[in-house]
């Protein structure tokens, strides 16, 4: 029960930052004011990268800690999260398309790629680095 639970909740995590990704997709537009400097049009494109980068690393994350808990196998669960990260990805663009105000940039799904990517590189840095820990000698 205790197992069925985990799992439960962590797939509802999964599914509520999906929602609130398709929310915030669903907005005509999101104007950031930063005055009426030259600059701020390119701040505002600096500030969109990151947030799609760092919106679809959380995905990613959550995706990977979910398929976890269903004990599917580290490289199975990190090439699955990130699939359907990229998936979700493209559903969001094409979701955005036929949004008022909104535009469907393949710029955008590439910054949501390299989130996920981040994630999983992360993840696979860190797997690598314990198999690479030497064995302690104990006395």
């Amino acid at each position: 029960m205790r197992n069925s639970l985990r799992i439960f909740f962590h797939w509802t995590l999964v599914i509520l930052w999906a929602g609130m990704i398709f929310l915030s997709s669903s907005v005509s537009s999101f104007a950031v004011f930063f005055g009426p400097s030259a600059g701020a049009a390119k701040s505002s494109d600096w500030i969109s990268g990151t947030v799609h980068v760092v919106i679809y690393s959380i995905l990613c994350f959550l995706l990977i800690i979910a398929f976890r808990s269903l004990k599917t196998p580290f490289g199975k669960s990190l090439l699955f999260s990130f699939l359907l990260s990229l998936l979700y990805g493209v559903s969001d663009e094409l979701h955005q398309y036929f949004v008022p105000g909104r535009e469907m940039h393949l710029s955008d799904w590439l910054l949501d790629a390299l989130g996920s990517y981040l994630i999983v590189g992360i993840y696979s840095y860190q797997k690598m680095r314990k198999k690479k820990t030497p064995p302690r000698i104990v006395a």
